[in-house]
């Protein structure tokens, strides 16, 4: 009889899932270390850089600081620090909601504490997570259209270009591991699995609260469905539910009694807050990021951000189209969630990482790159991007 671990590897969607991260990693390892190496002044070591670190030991000597040094950046040290502080290290820290630093903790702590091992801790985390979050992709989309399109979809998904920070200590992957399990478990029925998958999204990044948006009307479109059908409903599913409501309100509920952040929805106010951001009307932000940008002082990622977060409007209106609804209303979930902030100095801030989550765009992208000139203006430059974007973040250039 064969074991777990090889029916598993048997299994393509693992198989190939394993093959795009490997690649990947192998790449994305080898040409941080060469940046690294070419621009050592770039990390900044002075005492007025350090706060960056937010207190953690910066990870440059050794080993370590060729293969985990040029990924202690940005939000990976945020999660880090929480991991060993808890939400004392900073009271803007409550951004981050506590599942991954909580795995973090959980497994830094079993390969020794310490800044190195809370460091490879997130990369491990992180890295499974993108292998799971891919073969999930992979199955979802083959069980929608076919292989075929599943395949070009995870090609296009990983080679995004920020895609790098699924490889990098931050919780996309985790998050696209949960949403992309929810709504696969949804689309067949299985609705515990669903509750589950769709309680833990929000506990890893704050928008995956409105995954009870898509998820509710799956199950109401299946109940009328199974109505219309004569066949007999039950009202279980619906339970389920509950789950990802649960899901969505235990942190701030923490945060409010235990944490003194003063009101439900303060987690959301200080992440919108960061970088003196702000709330506003859906769209807005597009005007705010037309103005900067006429303005001629802005940063690189920039028209990035505004370009993707064009490209994605338009995917969004072309997967309500050609996809199941559901699919549709979650990007329209997500996108509204992302559309409602703005700030002064960037408006778009991190939508070029934010449309990570908006997987169904590739589904559809997989299904058009039948076409071979297609697949190559799709893939020729998401390469391009994918290096620059990556190597950006390395040298603590802000992408996203």
């Amino acid at each position: 009889m064969k074991t777990w671990l090889q029916k598993l590897w048997h299994d393509p969607a693992i198989r190939y899932a394993f093959a795009i991260w490997l690649v990947l990693r192998i790449a994305l390892s080898v040409w941080a270390a060469l940046l690294n190496a070419w621009m050592p002044s770039s990390v900044p070591l002075d005492p007025d850089q350090l706060y960056r670190y937010l207190g953690v030991q910066p990870v440059t000597e050794g080993w370590a600081g060729w293969l985990l040094g040029p990924w202690q950046r940005w939000d990976t040290n945020w999660y880090v620090a929480v991991a060993l502080q808890g939400y004392s290290v900073d009271e803007t820290a409550i951004f981050a909601p506590p599942l991954y630093p909580l795995l973090i903790r959980g497994l830094g702590t079993l390969l020794g504490g310490g800044a190195v091992a809370f460091l490879l801790a997130g990369l491990l985390i992180s890295n499974g997570a993108y292998i799971a979050g891919l073969a999930c992709f992979y199955k979802l989309t083959a069980w929608e259209t076919d292989v075929p399109t599943a395949q070009r979809g995870m090609v296009y998904l990983a080679l995004f270009p920020t895609a790098f920070f699924f490889l990098a200590a931050y919780s996309e992957s985790l998050f696209l591991l949960f949403t992309v399990a929810a709504l696969y478990a949804a689309r067949r029925g299985r609705w515990m699995w669903a509750g589950i998958w769709g309680a833990l999204a929000p506990l890893t990044r704050l928008p995956g609260a409105v995954l009870i948006v898509p998820l509710a009307w799956e199950w109401g479109h299946q109940v009328l469905t199974t109505r219309r059908r004569g066949g007999e409903v039950s009202w279980r599913g619906g339970a389920w539910l509950l789950l990802p409501l649960l899901g969505a309100l235990v942190f701030p509920l923490y945060a409010w009694f235990r944490l003194d952040s003063g009101s439900l929805f303060a987690p959301f106010s200080i992440h919108t807050q960061r970088f003196h951001g702000r709330f506003t009307w859906p769209g807005l932000c597009l005007v705010d990021a037309l103005r900067v940008l006429a303005s001629g002082r802005f940063r690189s990622i920039e028209p990035f951000d505004l370009f993707f977060a064009l490209l994605f409007i338009v995917l969004t209106v072309l997967v309500c189209w050609r996809l199941p609804r559901v699919y549709g209303i979650y990007m329209i979930s997500i996108l509204a969630g992302v559309l409602t902030k703005t700030a002064p100095i960037q408006p778009l801030l991190s939508v070029s990482r934010y449309v990570l989550s908006l997987f169904p765009a590739f589904i559809l992208l997989g299904r058009w790159g039948r076409n071979p000139w297609l697949h190559r203006f799709i893939v020729y430059p998401s390469i391009a991007l994918f290096l620059f974007f990556s190597g950006q973040f390395v040298i603590w250039g802000y992408v996203g």
